[in-house]
């Protein structure tokens, strides 16, 4: 495994108290869109909103816009086995994907 630097940021709370956190090292984060049907909704958003595919595996596509460097649109199949069974159903929210170089450093 390759480990990068740890870095830390500044914060601070609504009492003004001044503390330091780990800063994630995140290469891509993007919001999934759960659906029945992959393609038709991967297409509504690239007609909608002018989106190319950077990513197609069926299953799952992901959409970008090559004027917006780190912008991703992900199309998820909602009963993919990647996507929990509470997730599936309807109006259950977003998935937030959080792509990291090594996550179980971060999660130590």
């Amino acid at each position: 495994m390759i480990h990068g630097p740890t870095l830390y940021g500044v914060g601070s709370n609504p009492f003004g108290l001044i503390y330091l956190h780990k800063v994630l090292l995140m290469k891509r984060a993007f919001t999934n869109i759960l659906t029945h049907d992959v393609a038709t909704t991967a297409a509504f958003y690239e007609d909608l909103l002018g989106l190319t595919r950077s990513g197609d595996f069926g299953w799952f596509i992901i959409l970008s816009d090559d004027g917006l460097p780190g912008f991703e649109l992900g199309i998820l199949d909602k009963d993919h086995e990647s996507v929990p069974d509470i997730l599936a159903r309807p109006s259950a929210g977003a998935i937030l994907t959080f792509v990291v170089d090594d996550v179980e450093e971060l999660y130590r």
